[in-house]
């Protein structure tokens, strides 16, 4: 997923053919466009003063200028601002990008220090612990906008504010992910809304996938402590500007935090919660497709084809009876740090013909979480530590393999190709 795809949330909503996207291909171009032509133009990674002059000729007067560029050094701001001073540009708004704007992961409104401190303490970025005031001068990357008219994620959020009676905050941070979600935070005064924007189809059929699982959850479940880690949905919202998704925030931190710090009772925890999980009865959920594993295999290792095939047969004939969430690892498990608070991403969650599958994608990510090996370590492990759920960690190890290949095909080799000549040879097929 090309990540950069969020800062067009950053436009308004325009046809496309009246926004002219600038970057190192085309920049030489310019010079070549007729003035007063766009409604915005997109500066992508490139800046200088000429450039933004030609900007400033074939932008309407009434236009937006979006600029994502690196942050050369401490002073870089202050040039940036003077540029655009000389230009005719006015009302800029910088933000942080971090780690950079290439490929963004979170994006912060310059005044927002809870937003620096939340981003810092999740990465582990001991560089971000420093003031807002400092961070405007030393953030990865900038994101700057100069125009008067609301952005289409300004609309979208307006809407969301209204349909919860809540007022749109003015430095409203965004976690961009991986499989194309951004991601943040509202309250309308008694609860806090974790708010989910899809910007790919993909990411929207699996947000609404998740949405409607975690409705199920909530209708089926009693009350009580098992039902309140899992987040409530509350409504969808569409319109021209796009969708959003508002489920409720549980308490509580990833256990991933925690590294190698997991007590006994907390695993235990851990385990009896896998378990509960699996015998969930939901009435509408599928069932495991795993034709796309087998295309990337005859796509990039036809002569392991036979081999994956063979594997899959493993599964024939059984029923897919257990609620295998598809990501039940320590960073969506979460915890005060006594007990287990909350349970979240629910994108990829699927029936199971194997009642260990969440307890194997446990293991998964607590080895990886504690650098002790990988999912084909965690395999061979398998093999002698727990011979009689062995196919639940097959199950788990290709469920992972066919989620994050969705989004990402260049890690077959590591998802795919490696894991099935160790399950091959263990089972000697190869």
């Amino acid at each position: 997923m090309n990540q950069s795809r969020f800062f067009h949330w950053l436009l308004p909503v325009l046809p496309d053919d009246s926004v002219l996207v600038v970057s190192n291909q085309n920049q030489s171009d310019i010079h070549s466009h007729s003035e007063n032509n766009y409604n915005a133009v997109y500066l992508d990674g490139v800046l200088d003063l000429n450039l933004l002059k030609e900007v400033r000729r074939i932008l309407k007067p009434e236009g937006t200028l979006l600029i994502c560029i690196k942050n050369n050094n401490f002073i870089y701001r202050f040039q940036i601002k003077c540029w655009l001073s000389k230009t005719g540009f006015s009302n800029c708004n910088f933000s942080g990008i971090e780690p950079d704007c290439q490929y963004p992961v979170s994006f912060i409104p310059a005044n927002n220090s809870d937003a620096l401190k939340s981003y810092s303490k999740k990465r582990r970025d001991w560089r971000l612990r420093v003031p807002a005031w400092l961070y405007k001068l030393t953030c990865s990357s900038f994101a700057i906008v100069s125009g008067s008219q609301p952005s289409r994620l300004d609309c979208l959020m307006n809407s969301v504010c209204d349909e919860i009676g809540a007022s749109l905050p003015e430095n409203l941070s965004w976690s961009i992910t991986k499989k194309g979600k951004l991601v943040s935070n509202i309250s309308d005064g008694t609860t806090n809304w974790n708010v989910k924007i899809p910007i790919t189809h993909l990411s929207e059929n699996k947000i609404y996938h998740a949405h409607n699982v975690l409705k199920q959850i909530h209708s089926l479940l009693p009350a009580g402590e098992l039902k309140s880690i899992f987040p409530e949905p509350k409504c969808i919202i569409e319109n021209e500007y796009g969708i959003a998704f508002l489920e409720s925030t549980v308490p509580g931190f990833p256990l991933a935090d925690l590294k190698a710090q997991l007590s006994a009772e907390l695993l235990a925890e851990v385990d009896k919660l896998a378990t509960e999980l699996s015998t969930i009865k939901l009435p509408e959920l599928p069932n495991p497709d795993f034709s796309l594993l087998v295309n990337s295999m005859a796509k990039h290792s036809p002569d392991l084809l036979y081999v994956l095939e063979k594997i899959l047969t493993r599964f024939d004939g059984k029923d897919n009876k257990f609620l295998h969430m598809g990501d039940f690892t320590l960073s969506n498990i979460l915890t005060d740090g006594e007990k287990i608070t909350g349970l979240v991403d629910w994108d990829d969650a699927v029936f199971s013909p194997e009642h260990a599958s969440n307890q194997s994608d446990f293991h998964f990510s607590k080895a990886w979480h504690n650098k002790a090996g990988n999912r084909v370590s965690t395999l061979k492990e398998a093999f002698s530590v727990n011979p009689d759920t062995f196919s639940s960690y097959i199950f788990s190890c290709l469920s992972h393999a066919n989620n994050e290949l969705q989004f990402d095909e260049s890690r077959v080799e590591s998802l795919l190709i490696e894991p099935c000549k160790i399950i091959g040879k263990h089972l000697n097929i190869l």
